[in-house]
């Protein structure tokens, strides 16, 4: 019996199996992807001929009772699985009852097109206004043209929260339609609503800078869990984490207190007015306990908004 094959059958004793797969891949090989693992996966490699790379998938819902097989898309390469390892751990479940980052759904917008052709119908009109019938007919030549061109839609951003408490550290990822979690040993994801269709798509054309990115539907959530090995320290005396554009703080009587941009190395700055903290990382701390939020000054990769969030159990 293989290896390979021993880790499944142990894993086929779990009633729901999380695994890290060990890829080995061959060239001339462009894409590859998987059977045999209960959300569809596609490995891009575009490796040249006696090329060979080994790419790992860190985080896959694996069907215990089949061996994940490999079916080339594109390419006479070869590819093969090495390994299948469980996954290290869960997330605390601490960690799943702090509220969830919130995306903001930004409006829709006028494209630049579409303000150039207002600004020369305007020019139009203005320029006939002595011939009313032939400013009223490019006015409304140019009305209709707006009218049909379509809206352009903004990204949501993915939200990034480090969650910190007794529990240790683990980033908090929330995006809408895309998301590309950072990497981790231990690392989960989750879809809201429960169940949703979602797909793994995995770049490993660049070695330095691969990607994991999960991609669903636009009405379709992505929350990922992954553990960090950052150590966040925030006192009055000091900030020894990062460098922070706002922070909030407060204390085990429960008032709450804004402190303005925060240099890494610096004490505390004092309070301030002002500074409106968003409700859904006010709460989630239970009452006697001391809160840190910050908001990160440099945003981490696959995310445009980030924040820090340390929550201490009251001494008393």
């Amino acid at each position: 019996m293989s290896p390979l094959l021993s880790v499944l059958f142990a894993l086929a004793a779990l009633p729901a199996v999380d695994g890290v797969l060990e890829l080995r891949l061959e060239g001339p090989l462009e894409s590859v992807s998987l059977d045999g693992v209960r959300v569809p996966t596609r490995v891009i490699a575009d490796l040249a001929p006696a090329e060979s790379l080994k790419v790992r998938v860190p985080w896959l819902p694996v069907d215990a009772g089949t061996e994940p097989a490999l079916r080339l898309i594109q390419g006479q390469g070869g590819a093969r699985v090495e390994s299948v390892q469980a996954a290290p751990r869960a997330a605390p479940a601490a960690l799943a009852r702090r509220p969830l980052p919130r995306p903001i759904q930004r409006p829709a917008r006028i494209s630049a097109v579409g303000w150039w052709l207002f600004i020369g119908g305007l020019l139009g009109v203005m320029a006939a206004r002595r011939r009313p019938m032939g400013a009223a007919a490019i006015g409304a030549l140019f009305s209709v043209v707006l009218c049909a061109l379509p809206l352009t839609m903004p990204a949501r951003p993915v939200v990034a929260v480090l969650e910190v408490g007794s529990f240790g550290a683990w980033w908090v990822q929330v995006g809408r339609g895309s998301l590309e979690p950072m990497p981790s040993a231990e690392l989960e994801l989750e879809t809201r609503p429960s169940g949703a269709s979602w797909e793994w798509v995995v770049d490993a054309r660049d070695p330095v800078a691969r990607s994991w990115v999960a991609q669903a539907g636009e009405a379709t959530t992505l929350v990922a869990r992954s553990s960090s090995p950052s150590e966040v320290s925030l006192s009055e005396a000091q900030n020894s984490f990062q460098p922070l554009e706002e922070l909030w703080r407060r204390t085990a009587a429960g008032e709450w207190s804004w402190h303005g941009s925060w240099a890494e190395g610096a004490p505390l700055p004092p309070a301030q007015e002002g500074g409106l903290l968003p409700t859904w990382l006010r709460s989630g701390a239970s009452p006697g306990a001391e809160v840190w939020v910050g908001r990160l000054l440099e945003a981490p990769a696959g995310a445009q908004e980030a924040w820090v969030r340390v929550i201490l159990p009251g001494k008393g």
